[in-house]
């Protein structure tokens, strides 16, 4: 499940719509090439980012 941030009500709005779209089976194929499962994997940032990120220090 994609996980939205919206700073705007239209945005949300856009991103909530999406959810009625349904892709064909060709689209389905051409994103699975571009992006195989497991190709994002690891964390977000690397652990030298995070602590410069940390909001309680």
């Amino acid at each position: 499940m994609p996980l939205v941030g919206a700073r705007r009500r239209d945005r949300l709005a856009e991103s909530v719509a999406s959810a009625s779209l349904k892709p064909d089976p060709a689209a389905l194929a051409r994103i699975e090439a571009a992006v195989p499962a497991g190709a994002a994997a690891g964390a977000r940032y690397a652990d030298v980012f995070l602590q410069a990120m940390d909001s309680e220090r």
